[in-house]
C-alpha cells in the first residue's frame, strides 16, 4: 500500500463517471499534500475539472472545492469552496463540509445545484464530476506529476488565448 507524507496509507479519488471529454480533466486525484483544490482555474486547483461540453463545464466554480488531510490521522474532509452548484456525497448536497469515508461518491456541481438545498438527495447518473474515494494501491507518484504538468500546460496555453478569449482580438 502507498503512503502519504505522514507515512499513512494513501487515499485518492478515482473518476468513476463517463470518460473524460476533456483531455485536461483529471481521472485520479491523490491526496499526499494537506490541502488539494478542485476547480475549473489550473491557475489554482490542484485537480482541473473541465469538460469539452459548454453546459458541464459551466457548473464547476473556479474554486469549487477542496480536501483537507489531517497528518496525525489521516482524516481526510471534503469543503464546499462556496461552489455556486455545489458538492454532494453519495448523492447528497453537502452543507459546508464533510469528512470522507472509503467507498464515497463525490459529485462535483449539479446542473440546477444553486436550487438544491443542503442534504437533499439527488441522483446525477450522467454527471462527468463524480469520483470514488478509495485507498490506493496505484503507482500515485507518476500520475501526480502528470496531472500537475497537465494543469501547466493548460495554463500556458489558456493565457496565450486569453485575449482573445475575452476580446475575441
Amino acid at each position: 500500500m502507498n503512503e502519504n507524507s505522514s507515512g499513512l496509507p494513501l487515499h485518492h479519488l478515482r473518476r468513476v463517471s463517463k470518460p473524460d471529454t476533456d483531455s485536461h480533466a483529471v481521472s485520479m486525484v491523490h491526496f499526499d499534500r494537506i490541502v488539494t483544490k478542485f476547480g475549473r482555474d489550473p491557475r489554482t486547483a490542484h485537480a482541473l475539472l473541465t469538460s469539452r461540453d459548454a453546459q458541464s463545464r459551466l457548473i464547476i466554480s473556479r474554486e469549487h472545492a477542496y480536501v483537507t488531510r489531517k497528518p496525525h490521522n489521516n482524516e481526510h474532509k471534503l469543503h464546499d469552496d462556496n461552489s455556486l452548484n455545489g458538492v454532494f456525497v453519495n448523492d447528497i448536497k453537502i452543507n459546508g463540509s464533510i469528512i470522507l469515508k472509503t467507498g464515497d461518491l463525490v459529485t462535483f456541481g449539479h446542473l440546477n445545484g444553486r436550487l438544491i438545498t443542503p442534504g437533499s438527495r439527488e441522483l446525477q447518473p450522467d454527471s462527468e464530476y463524480q469520483y470514488m474515494f478509495e485507498l490506493c494501491n496505484c503507482h500515485w507518484k507518476d500520475k501526480n506529476q502528470e496531472n500537475q504538468s497537465e494543469a501547466q500546460k493548460l495554463s500556458k496555453d489558456v493565457m496565450s488565448r486569453l485575449p482573445h478569449l475575452l476580446f475575441g482580438i
